[in-house]
């Protein structure tokens, strides 16, 4: 995205451009997220007024590149290619919304506010621009961008998930039935204890008949 720098005073005269990745390099953001929400707060930058620079060949782009996913009293929500979710008012005002995690849930979840509801931004992605059908299952890995998210069936996301889920499971070390010591995940503990993960994995399973040690999940 770019962003034509209005002088304060006159702002039919252009003192410059700055580009998105410029602005979150030098303010320091995150993420696209901060910096739309600063945006809407206040999008004033070395003195000059942002506003976001549009010519032909990006008015085909945004069109191709975004879809609308909800509309509601004259608001349309859409999200785009960037990862990036916009209301557009009957007024024509363009507003990015913020999207952000919630406490307790995967790392891998993003959610946004679309009206007076909480949208899946990695579901509604897929769903809208890799082809996903509803009865599909979507998995994100890595930052939030298109390429990482994998499509595919219920067992094959379970199958992950669940692999994904047991590596970060906590697992404690045991002496006479008490805890000894506890470790935040199976590779942490095959770390500290010399063992391979898949070891750790097999005794805190019961799948080993005479352990070495008494590891369990916790």
């Amino acid at each position: 995205m770019i962003y034509l720098m209005l002088d304060e005073k006159d702002i039919t005269h252009v003192v410059g451009e700055v580009s998105s990745d410029q602005l979150i390099q030098e303010l320091h953001f995150k993420n696209y997220s901060m910096l739309d929400s600063w945006i809407s707060r206040n999008n004033k930058y070395k003195g000059c007024w942002l506003v976001e620079k549009y010519d032909e060949d990006h008015r085909r782009r945004k069109k191709v590149d975004s879809q609308l996913i909800y509309e509601k009293k004259g608001r349309k929500y859409y999200i785009n290619t960037n990862c990036r979710v916009y209301v557009i008012y009957k007024s024509g005002r363009k507003k990015y919304l913020s999207i952000f995690q919630k406490p307790g849930h995967p790392k891998s979840k993003y959610y946004c506010k679309v009206s007076d509801h909480d949208i899946d931004v990695v579901r509604t992605l897929a769903l809208c621009f890799l082809g996903m059908k509803k009865e599909q299952y979507c998995i994100l890995e890595g930052g939030l961008n298109l390429e990482n998210i994998k499509v595919m069936s219920k067992s094959e996301c379970s199958s992950i998930t669940g692999k994904m889920a047991r590596a970060n499971k906590p697992v404690g070390l045991y002496e006479n039935g008490k805890l000894k010591k506890k470790y935040d995940s199976a590779r942490e503990a095959a770390k500290h204890l010399y063992m391979s993960y898949q070891t750790v994995s097999d005794y805190c399973n019961k799948k080993v008949k005479k352990p070495m040690m008494d590891l369990r999940w916790v």
